[in-house]
């Protein structure tokens, strides 16, 4: 007996999204460039940061305090900052993706460089190699599970993340994916609309943890 604007069947949602599909499409699509976006710059940020923090110790005690305060800072807090920095549209979203996609990958990547068996350390020393040596050649490899790892957590972020920034920041039909959608459906109380979104974004991520998931599982093989 309960209505279908409060929940819907799920054959309701289904011709929903067979109706919309000529927005929903699109809107995924759009949806999966930016999350992708926002993974590849977490990725290279987390990376450079989880590097530095390993080559240099002054720069890991001087910085990691703020990495600390961003990480535990709702990301809800900053974009209006970020909105109005980079204006509301792809720009924007990218950045709240990399916000939440960061932190996974910084801190497994930190972690997997610093928790090299010692006794290869000892043997690079004996092997008088160089820093960069030892860096590229021990802790790299060495860390590259947990790098992945992180980059698996991340991606489960990505998604959630490029919706989020899509309904917070999106105002144009032509760069916003889901969430705009969301928002636009929302506003109708149309609540089969809502959860075809709802469909459609869980359909996205799954395919986006699933590739990188693939890509993952390829690497640890070459390794």
């Amino acid at each position: 007996g309960i209505k279908d604007y409060l929940l819907p069947r799920p054959s309701v949602v289904f011709q929903t999204i067979l109706k919309e599909a000529p927005f929903l499409i699109p809107a995924a699509g759009r949806t999966a460039v930016a999350a992708a976006l926002g993974l590849l710059s977490a990725i290279a940020g987390g990376l450079i940061v989880a590097s530095l923090f390993t080559l240099f110790v002054s720069v890991r005690r001087s910085f990691l305090p703020w990495v600390l305060i961003l990480q535990m800072t709702p990301v809800i807090v900053l974009v209006p900052l970020i909105a109005i920095w980079l204006g509301s549209g792809l720009a924007s979203i990218v950045a709240i993706t990399f916000l939440i996609s960061f932190f996974p990958i910084a801190a497994s990547a930190s972690a997997g460089m610093s928790q090299v068996d010692p006794n290869y350390a000892d043997l690079f020393k004996v092997m008088k190699a160089t820093q960069a040596q030892t860096f590229w050649r021990l802790w790299v490899p060495g860390a590259l599970p947990s790098v992945i790892t992180g980059i698996k957590i991340a991606a489960t972020l990505a998604t959630v993340g490029a919706v989020s920034g899509e309904y917070m920041v999106g105002t144009n039909p032509n760069q916003s994916g889901l969430g705009y959608l969301l928002q636009i459906y929302w506003s109708r109380t149309d609540t089969a609309a809502v959860f075809s979104v709802a469909v459609v974004a869980c359909i996205v991520g799954y395919c986006f943890v699933a590739l990188v998931n693939w890509i993952g599982t390829l690497l640890l093989k070459r390794s």
